[in-house]
C-alpha cells in the first residue's frame, strides 16, 4: 500500500467540537482513518472518552508528501484560529504548543496540565 499523506477532520456536532489533523507516517493511507488510526491527540483520546465517539469523521485532503500535509494543516488551523477557538480542541499548531488564558474551564485545563507532567 502507497504512503498517502492526509488531513482529516473529527466532530462532536451537537457539543460543536471540533479537531482537524494530519497523519504522515511512512505506512500511512486514509482508508486507515478511524478504523486502525484514530489520532495521536491527547485532547481527542480524553474528549472521546468523555463523550462519546465524535459524528463527524472525514478525511480532507491527500498529499504526495508529508510536507505539503503538515504546511496544509497548519494553515488551515491559523485561518481558522483554531488554537484560540472554544469550538476547537487543537492545542498547537504543526507541532508548535501554544498557551492560551481563558480558553477553557479550569477543570479541562488541570486534566490537560496533569496529562502533560
Amino acid at each position: 500500500m502507497k504512503n498517502t499523506p492526509y488531513t482529516y477532520l473529527i466532530g462532536w456536532s451537537k457539543l460543536g467540537i471540533w479537531y482537524y489533523g494530519c497523519r504522515y507516517a511512512k505506512t500511512c493511507h486514509p482508508g486507515e482513518f478511524w478504523i486502525s488510526y484514530h489520532t495521536s491527540s491527547k485532547f481527542v483520546r480524553e474528549f472521546r472518552k468523555e463523550h462519546g465517539e465524535p459524528d463527524v469523521v472525514q478525511v480532507r485532503r491527500k498529499f504526495d508528501d508529508a510536507e505539503r500535509a503538515r504546511l496544509w494543516e497548519e494553515r488551515v488551523l491559523r485561518r481558522m484560529n483554531c488554537v484560540k477557538s472554544e469550538s476547537w480542541i487543537n492545542q498547537c499548531i504543526g507541532g508548535k504548543k501554544f498557551h492560551v488564558p481563558g480558553k477553557r474551564d479550569p477543570s479541562i485545563g488541570k486534566k490537560i496540565s496533569e496529562s502533560l507532567t
